[in-house]
């Protein structure tokens, strides 16, 4: 026994770093599932955040997918501003990284074309941001204000620069969908065996996502945002292997979306399955142009003679039927239910 802690006990610098951050890694995990407390992990995360942006900080943008799924919000953490954690701290480090990227790389701001300064869905945002900054002037509450600006920003550069600036190929995009992909199927892994706890009733399922997820809309809408990208990872894997895991991936997904009773969630992705279609065949502007003249002529329908009042529900049956997923599902095609009225309205 004396031999084989000889034989594991650190040799170098580096391995002393390493086992350092695994301690205090499992250290603050231990406390954080003990105490009920996830800001315990953030020693640990900043960290290796530290580590990773000494070295290189573009693993700091493939850690925050990795995170995503598993991120908490806390509210009131400093002057009632809430935060996701572990997520913006790295979001925050991002934000400053992006900037100094791009003024001190090899070429300055040109590694970006001008095409892509120019692009509208970059021009719109800043245009975003820097209204919110002039509404500041005129803000009731200037520190909310200053918040909402703050929050932007550092959402804006990591998710918009940030992508812009390392995921320049093909390849690059599949990196981070597979380190999304596979930390959300790790995460259903975790909780498909809390639902299960529960016979995988409609009821419970809110309680099964605890503490990662406020409510089953959320976690459904991850789910079939990630589908297509697993089914991309697969298609395009470079073995039958891999293949096989990524897919395995895939259904694990699709399981935890079947579970997730979220109606819209599933609409969804046999919607994605036609629009898929739709833009091969590029046939989008001749959608486009239908589904407005469909919008138009609805209104137009229901506005003429307050025909939508004919169409009114029974106040008493629509209600939301809690432990009853098929009277849910029932009393959606039968203009009943709650949810969907109010969209309705």
């Amino acid at each position: 026994m004396k031999t084989l802690l000889l034989r594991l006990r650190p040799t170098d610098a580096a391995q002393w770093v390493f086992l350092s951050f695994v301690g205090l890694l499992l250290a603050g995990g231990a406390l954080a599932a003990l105490l009920d407390e996830p800001a315990l992990v953030v020693p640990a995360l900043a960290l290796l955040g530290l580590g990773l942006v000494l070295v290189n900080w573009r693993w700091t943008y493939y850690m925050l997918f990795l995170i995503l799924p598993i991120s908490r919000e806390l509210p009131q953490v400093v002057g009632g501003l809430s935060i996701d954690m572990p997520s913006e701290p790295l979001m925050l480090v991002l934000t400053a990284c992006v900037p100094l990227a791009l003024l001190l790389g090899p070429g300055g701001l040109a590694q970006l074309p001008r095409r892509e300064w120019q692009h509208p869905l970059l021009v719109l945002p800043a245009l975003l941001l820097a209204w919110a900054c002039f509404d500041i002037v005129f803000s009731v509450d200037k520190l909310k204000s200053v918040k909402y600006v703050l929050a932007k920003v550092w959402y804006l550069v990591p998710f918009l620069l940030g992508t812009l600036l390392l995921v320049r190929r093909p390849a690059d995009f599949w990196r981070v969908a597979g380190c999304y992909v596979a930390a959300m199927a790790a995460l259903v892994l975790w909780i498909i065996p809390q639902h299960a706890a529960m016979h995988f009733s409609f009821a419970t399922i809110n309680v099964a996502l605890r503490p990662f997820f406020r409510n089953h809309v959320t976690y459904a809408t991850s789910l079939a945002l990630l589908l297509p990208l697993a089914g991309g990872l697969a298609a395009q894997a470079p073995t039958p292997r891999l293949r096989r895991v990524w897919l395995a991936l895939g259904g694990v997904l699709l399981f935890g979306l079947v579970t997730s009773y979220t109606r819209a969630s599933w609409l969804a992705v046999p919607a994605g399955g036609v629009y898929y279609l739709v833009m091969r065949w590029r046939l989008t502007r001749l959608m486009l142009v239908v589904v407005a003249l469909a919008m138009v002529g609805s209104a137009v329908y229901f506005v003429s003679g307050d025909t939508f009042m004919r169409y009114a529900p029974d106040y008493e049956k629509t209600i939301f039927h809690g432990n009853d997923f098929g009277a849910h599902l029932e009393s959606t095609y039968k203009l009943q239910d709650m949810s969907g009225m109010e969209r309705v309205y």
